[in-house]
C-alpha cells in the first residue's frame, strides 16, 4: 500500500492538508473513541502544524486541554501514528479543537532510497539545481507557476513553497535516518547561507524502493519572505553547484561542521539585521574573528595560538580573507564607505569593519560623537 500523504498545494499562502479521517485519540494507555480530524500545515501568521479534531465532545477537549503534552493521535488508515509535542490549543467551538505541533516524525523502515522535500521562500532560479555529492544526488527545483507564487511572495512578504527536493543515492542503494537527517540538516543550512535568511525543508518524506513511504520529518522553521543582498555574484544554479561542492567536503569535518553552523547563524541575523545595522556590524566581526581562528591556527597552522592573538581584529582578519583570496579593498560600488574610509586613512574593508564595532563596543564620549556623525550611508554600507 503506498502510504503517502495527499499533499495538493494550492494558492500561495494557503494552508496544506497532510492528513484527514477518522483517528484515534490515546490517552496515556486508553484509547479513546474514533473521531474525525486532521493534520495541517498552516503558513499564516507564522509556519505551524496543527491538529485539528472536529467532532469531539466536551469531555474529550476537557481531558486533551488537561493533557497538553501526553497523548497520541492514530490514523489507522494511513498506519499513522503521532506523539504530540503540543506547543498551544485553542477552541473555535464545542466541537473543534485546534493543537499547534512543534513538530512530527515517523519511521515505517530505516531503509531509505528516495528523499523528496518542499522548501518555501528561496531563490527565483529558473534552471534545476543540481547538488551532486560522491554519493548523492541532490536536485532542487521550482514547482509550477512560480512566476504567481513569486508575485505574491514580493507582494506580501509572507511564505510560499517554491521548490521540490530530491535525494538518492548514485548507485540506488538505500540510506538510513541518521544519513536522511545529516542530508536534510546539511541542506537547510547551506539553502540558508544562500538566502541569507532560514531557508528549511519543511515537509519532508522519505521513501522505499517500491515508491512507499516509510520516513517523514515535517518542521516549520523558515523565515518570512525578504529582499536580502547575497554573496553570490550572480544567482545562477552553476554558481550555487560550485559553492556547495566545497561546502559539503568542509560539512563532513566535525570540527569546521561546528564552525559553518555557528558562521550561517550569524551571517543569517546579519542579513536580517536582527540587531538593526550596528548589530550586524558587531556580529558580523565576530564570525570573521572566529573564522580567521579556525583557517589561520587550527586549520592552515599558519601562526601559533599566542601569535594570534597578539594580532589586532583588523590583521586577523585581512589574513584570514587574504588566505582565501579575498579581496582586502572596500568595494568601489560602496561608494560613501569607500569616500569616507580614505578621508580617515582606513587601509581596507576590514579596517572599515573593525572601526565601527570598537565605536560601537567602547561607547565613550568622543566615539559616541564620532558615531552618531557619521555620514549617511556609510553603516548601511559596511
Amino acid at each position: 500500500m503506498n502510504l503517502e500523504p495527499h499533499i495538493k498545494i494550492g494558492e500561495p499562502g494557503q494552508s496544506i492538508t497532510l492528513y484527514e479521517g477518522q483517528l484515534e485519540i490515546l490517552l496515556g494507555e486508553k484509547s479513546d473513541s474514533i473521531h474525525n480530524g486532521e493534520i495541517i500545515f498552516v503558513f499564516l501568521p507564522k509556519p505551524r502544524l496543527e491538529f485539528h479534531l472536529t467532532d469531539s465532545d466536551s469531555l474529550v477537549i476537557k481531558l486533551l486541554f488537561d493533557r497538553i503534552n501526553d497523548f497520541k493521535i492514530k490514523f489507522p488508515n494511513h498506519n499513522f501514528l503521532v506523539d504530540v509535542t503540543a506547543i498551544s490549543k485553542s477552541t473555535q467551538n464545542s466541537k473543534v479543537i485546534a493543537v499547534q505541533l512543534q513538530k512530527i516524525k515517523r519511521e515505517i523502515s530505516n531503509a531509505i532510497y528516495k528523499l523528496k522535500a518542499y522548501i518555501p521562500n528561496f531563490l527565483e532560479i529558473l534552471s534545476p539545481i543540481n547538488l551532486n555529492t560522491d554519493a548523492y544526488q541532490i536536485s532542487i527545483r521550482l514547482i509550477s507557476n512560480s512566476t504567481e507564487i513569486y508575485k505574491y511572495l514580493r507582494y506580501s512578504n509572507n511564505y510560499a513553497i517554491t521548490h521540490i527536493c530530491d535525494v538518492k543515492r548514485h548507485n540506488n542503494d538505500s540510506f538510513n535516518v541518521e544519513e536522511a537527517n545529516y542530508l536534510i540538516k546539511c541542506i537547510y543550512y547551506f539553502l540558508s547561507f544562500v538566502r541569507g535568511l532560514w531557508i528549511a525543508p519543511i515537509l519532508i518524506y522519505g521513501f522505499d524502493m517500491n515508491n512507499d513511504l516509510v520516513w517523514e520529518s515535517l518542521e516549520n522553521n523558515v523565515d518570512n519572505w525578504q529582499f536580502t543582498t547575497s554573496w553570490l555574484p550572480q544567482i545562477e544554479s552553476t554558481n550555487i553547484e560550485s559553492a556547495f561542492s566545497g561546502f559539503w567536503n568542509k560539512w563532513h569535518d566535525d570540527r569546521w561542521k561546528e564552525v559553518i553552523e555557528l558562521s550561517i547563524y550569524w551571517y543569517v541575523a546579519v542579513s536580517k539585521q536582527s540587531g538593526g545595522q550596528e548589530g550586524s556590524i558587531i556580529l558580523a566581526q565576530a564570525a570573521l574573528e572566529m573564522l580567521a581562528n579556525v583557517v589561520l591556527v587550527e586549520d592552515r597552522k599558519i601562526v601559533s595560538i599566542d601569535g594570534f592573538g597578539k594580532l589586532t581584529a583588523k590583521d586577523q582578519i585581512s589574513l584570514l580573507l587574504n588566505q582565501c583570496s579575498i579581496p582586502l579593498e572596500v568595494p568601489s560600488t560602496l561608494n560613501r564607505l569607500n569616500k569616507y574610509a580614505k578621508e580617515n586613512n582606513w587601509s581596507n574593508g576590514s579596517q572599515a569593519i573593525t572601526e565601527l564595532r570598537n565605536k560601537l563596543i567602547h561607547p565613550q564620549l568622543k566615539n559616541r560623537k564620532k558615531f552618531l556623525n557619521l555620514p549617511s550611508g556609510v553603516v548601511s554600507e559596511t
